[in-house]
């Protein structure tokens, strides 16, 4: 028989909205700390979650919100509990919200995510996942062929971001089998797409880079 996880973290909650891994990380800010790919989406959602427990758009567990410090204008009707983190990487936290004790029930966070039009796997079963659709999936001499039009910049419907990401995903992937270049994915996938575009916008250099990132646990090599 499953059993049902009936109370979750703030930390857990915008980490698995961010698509990251709670049980890897264990927090925002280690995330954060560790620069583990797709932090700063789930920073953004702390940020709001707090933001919506501070002023009781959520309600958490028991009533009862941990505090590393005093917050002015706090509403009092709730019980207050003060912290203090034992670790080193939440002695300084960003949020005065201690967001790995402070916990929302299941029926509480589910609600909040349909109001926001939101429906995370961790919460909704029936949720597809990134995967689902590609499973069976194969590629055909039709699509190889297209493939080769893209890629020489002749394609009818050409996606000049997504040559860029396959180009670059493609020498990434060449050095790191040859343990060559930088120790830093997202450095050495970052260079390919500078050499092949150097024009680009940091902002669209970094979106192309994190598509291009098979390795979602951070910045290190993977060999395989």
């Amino acid at each position: 028989m499953a059993l049902t996880k009936l109370f979750f973290s703030l930390d857990e909650i915008a980490l698995n909205l961010a698509d990251m891994s709670f049980y890897d990380i264990g927090s925002v800010h280690r995330a954060e700390s560790g620069n583990w790919s797709g932090w700063e989406e789930a920073k953004q959602y702390l940020e709001i979650l707090c933001d919506h427990v501070e002023d009781l758009q959520l309600r958490t567990k028991n009533d009862s919100v941990f505090l590393f410090e005093p917050i002015d204008n706090f509403v009092s009707n709730r019980s207050v509990i003060h912290t203090i983190s034992d670790d080193p990487l939440e002695q300084f936290p960003p949020f005065p919200i201690d967001t790995k004790n402070t916990k929302i029930g299941l029926d509480e966070i589910k609600n909040w995510c349909l109001k926001h039009n939101l429906r995370p796997s961790f919460l909704f079963s029936d949720s597809p996942t990134p995967t689902s659709e590609l499973q069976s999936f194969e590629p055909h001499n039709d699509l190889m062929s297209e493939l080769a039009l893209l890629l020489k910049g002749e394609h009818q419907h050409q996606a000049e971001e997504l040559k860029i990401a396959i180009n670059a995903w493609y020498q990434a992937s060449l050095l790191i089998r040859n343990n060559e270049g930088s120790k830093s994915y997202l450095k050495l996938i970052s260079t390919q797409i500078e050499k092949i575009s150097p024009k680009l916008s940091k902002a669209t250099l970094d979106r192309i880079a994190k598509v291009s990132n098979w390795n979602k646990k951070g910045n290190g090599i993977e060999n395989n």
